[in-house]
């Protein structure tokens, strides 16, 4: 009977360590549990005994890291530094981490306290892992970072994705959890690891939002595995050079050589990149190919850029890619793989790949970065003349306005309340994007009027202006046009209101300050049309101004 009483206690006992070991894994500290998502990270860490809890027996997850903090974290290196940093002292508690981490810091100050950068975090692991430089990634994504591999190597792999696939956020700090995810995802990067291509991760929103926006393919509907043709790529790369959606071709030698919709922009880009081999009626039917889309949206984007490109070079392209017979090709492709234009994380091209609606938006995501896809126009000097200035579509999806579908793109450099505050008599139906066309394809119509404007209003006031013109932010009225122009105040010499600068434009009750530096965007109304697309000054006025705080 004593035997059973004794092993029941101890049984009883054992089940009461058990459980007991069971609670407290489950309550590793009191402000996580099992459920929290960097639990196991964290739980890695701690029997590392490079992480611990605070006093009070917390871990404070979205406590942020210090570069003490995170040398700590990660663990000693293997190689120890030669001489102290003269604001760490020998007796500080991480003394040891700091010496061997090969964490540089400001001159010979390691600055421990302060919060450390994710662009620091992702040099120093990719430094413990070998420095690998296998990896490749757009410059797009590469660019964000100090070190070019490290960022390539983090984003193929996996262990940095930002919120998006995008957006990084390299200069920002991160939390404890989020640091010992980070730790524990590089330490179970190995070298045959399924490595992550630009389309694997970037989200698939964004892809979407360049290609719309970038309003040169025939259909708007975005499908991202349907295969385009020769014929579409084609059309879309005459597009993007001309910044039309139906090109005029004036400023393209072209012939139509065979029956089909898509025959002058065949002819364009085969005499210009491709070869004349390319000028068949068989070419623009049969799917396009990696090779022949980069190349020719590249030599697209190179001839629409407003900002000088350097190109020229031939030779340096991707490992699966040859010397061609054309070449401009040459020139387009090595131009494409210097400046970062990347798809697979093996930096291939897969040249003979045929090519989706999703691979020519990556393509399109890239060239925007490089050399900007839409344009806006701009006069700031006496002679009042506009001229273009590349644009770049907002890639940041989260910040994008509410009514951001009335658009035909957001821009990176305006501000959301350009987009949210309804357009001067402007009906409902008649919506920025349905405008947008026109707006570009005549945009020397609107330019022509608002130098005018411009020439009137300094000759009247004094002041010095700055006008900016997007074909994006006009739309139709009952009558006429309103647009949505940017001025800023450049001089106010005489010191008079923004009703006394636009003088005889100025339809709005409030007379407002305009100080030197000082932004507004005002509506113009142009009034009447007659005689088909025209802008009289006669008609027009500011019906509205949305002040900027700069």
């Amino acid at each position: 009977m004593m035997k059973k009483l004794l092993s029941l206690i101890l049984c009883i006992g054992i089940t009461i360590s058990i459980c007991s070991g069971l609670v407290f894994a489950d309550s590793l500290f009191s402000d996580i549990n099992t459920a929290h998502w960097a639990y196991g990270a964290i739980e890695a860490l701690v029997n590392d005994g490079t992480v611990g809890g605070f006093e009070d027996g917390s871990f404070r997850p979205d406590k942020t890291v210090s570069r003490a903090e995170f040398v700590k974290m990660i663990g000693m290196g293997s190689t120890r530094r030669s001489n102290d940093f003269s604001d760490v002292r020998a007796d500080h508690w991480g003394y040891e981490y700091i010496m061997t981490s090969g964490l540089e810091g400001d001159g010979n100050s390691f600055m421990p306290d302060k919060a450390i950068e994710r662009d620091d975090v992702i040099n120093l692991i990719w430094t413990r892992n070998g420095k690998d430089e296998s990896c490749f990634a757009p410059s797009v994504i590469t660019s964000q970072g100090k070190n070019k591999e490290a960022v390539a190597w983090a984003y193929a792999t996996g262990i940095l994705k930002g919120d998006d696939g995008y957006n990084l956020r390299l200069d920002e700090s991160l939390t404890r959890a989020e640091a010992a995810v980070l730790i524990i995802r590089a330490r179970e990067v190995t070298s045959g690891d399924r490595k992550y291509n630009f389309t694997d991760v970037i989200r698939p929103e964004i892809l979407k939002a360049v290609f719309e926006g970038a309003r040169i393919f025939e259909t708007e509907v975005y499908e991202p595995d349907r295969v385009i043709t020769n014929g579409e790529m084609a059309q879309a790369a005459v597009r993007l050079a001309s910044e039309e959606f139906s090109p005029t071709y004036l400023n393209f030698d072209t012939e139509t050589l065979f029956e089909h919709p898509a025959a002058e922009d065949i002819y364009i880009i085969g005499k210009a990149v491709l070869g004349d081999d390319k000028i068949t009626k068989e070419f623009a039917q049969r799917p396009a190919n990696m090779q022949d889309t980069v190349a020719a949206m590249v030599y697209a984007a190179i001839r629409q850029a407003y900002t000088p490109v350097i190109h020229g070079n031939v030779g340096n392209t991707y490992a699966d890619v040859g010397i061609t017979e054309e070449n401009l090709m040459n020139v387009c492709l090595t131009f494409a793989y210097e400046n970062g234009i990347h798809f697979y994380a093996d930096g291939k091209l897969n040249p003979e790949k045929e090519v989706t609606m999703e691979d020519l938006a990556a393509l399109l995501l890239q060239i925007d970065h490089l050399t900007g896809i839409q344009v806006f126009f701009t006069a700031s000097d006496a002679s009042h003349k506009f001229k273009g200035v590349d644009s770049r579509i907002r890639k940041a999806l989260a910040s994008y306005p509410e009514n951001a579908d009335r658009f035909m793109f957001i821009d990176e450099d305006l501000p959301n309340q350009v987009y949210t505050v309804p357009f001067a008599e402007a009906s409902e139906n008649n919506l920025p994007k349905k405008s947008f066309d026109l707006a570009r394809e005549y945009k020397t119509l609107f330019t022509s009027f608002l130098s005018a404007v411009k020439e009137s209003c300094e000759n009247k006031s004094g002041a010095k202006l700055k006008i900016n013109f997007y074909p994006s932010l006009v739309c139709s009225n009952d009558n006429g046009f309103t647009m949505r122009v940017k001025i800023e105040i450049l001089e106010n010499p005489n010191n008079v209101s923004l009703g006394e600068i636009l003088h005889k434009f100025f339809d709005v009750e409030n007379q407002l300050s305009a100080s030197k530096g000082q932004t507004f965007f005002v509506d113009f109304v142009t009034g009447e049309i007659t005689g088909g697309v025209s802008v009289s000054q006669n008609l027009a006025k500011v019906k509205q101004v949305i002040t900027i705080d700069n």
